[in-house]
């Protein structure tokens, strides 16, 4: 029985990634308009990324010998969040005071087909 040379190949392939940063921070610097003196700020911000990739394969594969020619349709996806918040309070020298709050977000999601 002769073998057939063309098979069918299947891939599927996930990567994912999730990260998070956080930063705190304190300086001081010269009010430059109103009465003369110093202001201190403390803060801290965070940063959260997650990104999901998903590769999807399947057609005829041929057998070359000691390798295989793939030759088939494929599926990329990729999803992406993003996340960023910053609290900061600060103080100047005169007693004044105050916070406040910095947030962003997005996200994206894009896909191709191929071959």
């Amino acid at each position: 029985m002769k073998k057939e040379k063309a098979d069918w190949g299947v891939a599927l392939q996930m990567n994912w990634f999730d990260t998070s940063d956080s930063e705190c921070y304190s300086y001081t610097h010269d009010i430059e308009y109103g009465p003369v003196g110093t202001c201190d700020h403390e803060g801290k911000a965070t940063t959260d990324i997650e990104t999901l990739g998903i590769l999807v394969t399947v057609g005829p594969t041929v057998d070359m010998g000691s390798w295989k020619l793939y030759g088939g349709a494929l599926y990329h996806l990729l999803t992406s969040d993003y996340n960023y918040t910053e609290n900061e309070t600060w103080e100047d020298t005169e007693g004044e005071s105050g916070w406040w709050i910095c947030k962003d977000s997005g996200d994206t999601e894009t896909s191709s087909f191929g071959g």
